[in-house]
């Protein structure tokens, strides 16, 4: 077979690289009795094995390579291939074998393969069974809501009961805001004058307000700094030259 394989690893078509090959192939073919890749002995003769028994060799191949895509991606596990062996040397089996599975375990196997072997008629094992399934529609609802419940079912009507509860909690609070602006109102045409306005007057009348501030003029600049902006920055700093007598005469008394 390798004159076929050279073909195909040049990219030729696999039924022209056959038709090419074959008689290359047909002259190295060896007839015999064959086990486990091994020729066992001739034949004696150049007779082709019988249809069913080719047949069943194919069925059998075409499980193997359908097990094996369907596990393909299982997990390695904690148990590498240097390991697969006790301390005296003996294989050891493990589950992470792509084609193992223990005896009465294979319907816990994905796809197909599980499919083609019944649950084992053990209550107990139905009921753990049936528990994780349980429990997985449990997790899958808590987090997954359907967009558009089906009209009449819990989930609509509770929808229903929140529209309805929003819709008098937002009409509440919309009557709150607007006794509250009636009562400002009130009080401003009581007063005459701003409560803001009121606590500044009585808090000058203290001797504790603020002196009133000064409108300032807005002049038309293109964002630049000039000197106008910086003594306007720097009036209500208190600079070394805004000390008092007292506190220059006793920073001098401490100066050596």
């Amino acid at each position: 077979m390798q004159p076929y394989y050279r073909q195909l690893a040049k990219g030729a078509d696999a039924a022209e690289a056959w038709e090419s090959t074959m008689p290359q192939v047909k002259a190295t073919m060896q007839h015999g009795l064959w086990r486990k890749d091994l020729m066992a002995g001739s034949s004696g003769s150049s007779r082709y094995c019988p249809l069913p028994e080719v047949q069943g060799t194919l069925q059998e191949v075409e499980e193997v390579l359908t097990r094996s895509r369907m596990f393909q991606f299982k997990p390695d596990g904690d148990v590498t291939l240097m390991a697969v062996q006790d301390a005296k040397g003996i294989p050891i089996t493990t589950f992470q074998d792509p084609l193992h599975y223990p005896h009465h375990t294979k319907f816990l196997a994905p796809g197909p393969l599980g499919q083609c072997h019944p649950i084992p008629d053990d209550p107990v094992v139905r009921e753990q069974m049936l528990k994780h399934a349980r429990n997985y529609e449990r997790i899958y609802r808590s987090y997954n809501l359907p967009f558009q419940s089906r009209p009449g079912s819990d989930m609509a009507k509770a929808i229903e009961v929140f529209k309805a509860q929003l819709a008098s909690w937002q009409k509440k609070l919309k009557r709150i805001q607007e006794l509250e602006q009636r009562r400002l109102r009130r009080l401003e045409r009581r007063s005459g004058i701003k409560p803001d306005a009121k606590e500044e007057d009585a808090g000058r009348g203290r001797g504790q307000g603020r002196p009133p501030v000064q409108a300032v003029e807005e002049d038309d600049d293109d964002g630049d700094f000039d000197d106008d902006d910086l003594i306007a920055s720097t009036s209500g700093m208190e600079g070394p030259t805004s000390l008092s007598p007292q506190q220059t005469g006793a920073a001098g008394n401490r100066c050596p």
